[in-house]
C-alpha cells in the first residue's frame, strides 16, 4: 500500500554549530573573542567556565574553525551544560560566512 503511490520520508540530522548566536532567548550573548578576565568577572558565571574559556582562548585563538568550537564546547560543557550559550564568535560566524559565498561563487 505504502508503494501505490510512492512515500517518501526525509530526515534531516543536523548539530547547531556553537558559538554562532548572538542572541539567545533574547538575551545578547557575550562577544567570546574579545573575552578577558575583567569581562567576565563583571557577569555572574562560574569561575570555572571563565578559567576554560580563557585557558583555552589563550591557547588556540582564535576561535576561527567548526573544529575549535565543536572542542571549546566540549571542555566548556564538562564545567556547565549552558555555559557555551552565554557566548558567541564573531570571528567564527565571519570565516563560515565567508566560506558559504565562496562555495555559492564556485
Amino acid at each position: 500500500m505504502m508503494n501505490n503511490p510512492p512515500t517518501w520520508e526525509i530526515m534531516i540530522i543536523y548539530d547547531e554549530i556553537p558559538f554562532t548566536k548572538e542572541v539567545y532567548k533574547g538575551l545578547k550573548t557575550i562577544n567570546i573573542d574579545e573575552c578577558d578576565e575583567i569581562s567576565l568577572s563583571a557577569t555572574d558565571m562560574d569561575e570555572k567556565v571563565f578559567e576554560v574559556i580563557l585557558s583555552y582562548m589563550s591557547e588556540n585563538a582564535p576561535l576561527d574553525s567548526v573544529n575549535k568550537a565543536f572542542d571549546l564546547f566540549n571542555h566548556l560543557e564538562k564545567t556547565d551544560e549552558w555555559a557555551s550559550s552565554w557566548f558567541y564568535s564573531p570571528i567564527l560566524i565571519q570565516h563560515l560566512t565567508s566560506k558559504q559565498k565562496a562555495c555559492k561563487i564556485n
